[in-house]
């Protein structure tokens, strides 16, 4: 996304801007028509380590494990590992338009699961995503989870963003407010979106590190204070990023994980989730 505000008037200007623009981050929450059947072995899969990154966790139902991270207290948690639930369970919304979602018994970061995407490799905006709904007891808030991201091969791939955080209420001449990772070829950015009523939208972003075809622990905390509200984003305690709105306190917010959004990912990729936890500051 580009850092300048935009300010946009009438649908055909928004329109080119958006096949124009190289991430036309959340304009799209439309999937396309179904969800292409894909086999299970996806390429991005092909030689893939299968040997995990231990943490501490039973493995069983969270309600049941002591040692999972959902025996924390927290607002929302899904480790995976229950192994009754279905994908998706104790999710708002479940979609699955850039490809199906698995549970991954072979590859995670704590046994003995893990979310599975296969994105498949397609042109334009599409979705694949869990999400939730949250109400917050108050502004200050860390939502934490394990991500890794296999590419089928090298190159382009457009733009996947597997992380979409929607704040609300947004302020009176704001629509949509929001925090994301957008991951591109060589680089990923911590964004922070903002779609205005006039039609108009603004997209700062700052790099962050990442490494693909690796679990990294992906950790983002908001507080809000002083009529600010601040995303401050770390992988695997590296030094912070940050970005700000000029807002009151979110009282409600909805995680989207997957690919909410993606643009011109044309080469096949696997994302994979765990330990997702959502916890008040």
């Amino acid at each position: 996304m580009r850092a300048a505000r935009v300010r946009i008037v009438g649908i055909g200007a928004l329109t080119t801007l958006v096949l124009a623009a190289c991430s036309g981050t959340y304009l799209a929450t439309q999937s396309d028509a179904g969800t292409t059947s894909i086999d299970a072995s996806l390429p991005g899969d092909a030689g893939l380590d299968a040997s995990p990154l231990i943490v501490a966790d039973a493995g069983l139902d969270a309600d049941a494990a002591p040692n999972s991270i959902c025996a924390r207290p927290n607002l929302f948690c899904d480790d995976f590992d229950d192994p009754v639930a279905a994908v998706g369970a104790r999710w708002s919304t479940l979609r699955q338009g850039a490809g199906p979602f698995d549970l991954d018994d072979k590859v995670f970061s704590s046994p003995g699961r893990s979310l599975r995407l296969q994105l498949v490799s397609a042109k334009g905006n599409r979705e694949s995503a869990v999400g939730k709904d949250i109400d917050l007891p108050s502004g200050n808030f860390q939502v934490s989870f394990d991500l890794r991201i296999d590419p089928a091969a090298t190159g382009t791939f457009g733009e996947i963003a597997p992380l979409i955080l929607t704040l609300r209420p947004p302020p009176a001449d704001v629509t949509v407010q929001q925090f994301a990772i957008s991951t591109y070829p060589g680089s990923t950015k911590f964004e922070a979106y903002r779609r205005y009523v006039d039609g108009g939208r603004s997209a700062p972003d700052i790099s962050m590190p990442f490494t693909l075809r690796a679990f990294q622990r992906i950790t983002l905390a908001v507080k809000s204070s002083d009529g600010k509200v601040v995303g401050t984003i770390s992988v695997d305690g590296s030094a912070p990023v940050s970005q700000t709105f000029v807002s009151s306190p979110p009282t409600k917010i909805t995680l989207d994980l997957g690919a909410p959004y993606t643009f011109d990912a044309e080469i096949a990729t696997s994302l994979r989730f765990d330990n997702v936890l959502v916890e008040a500051l």
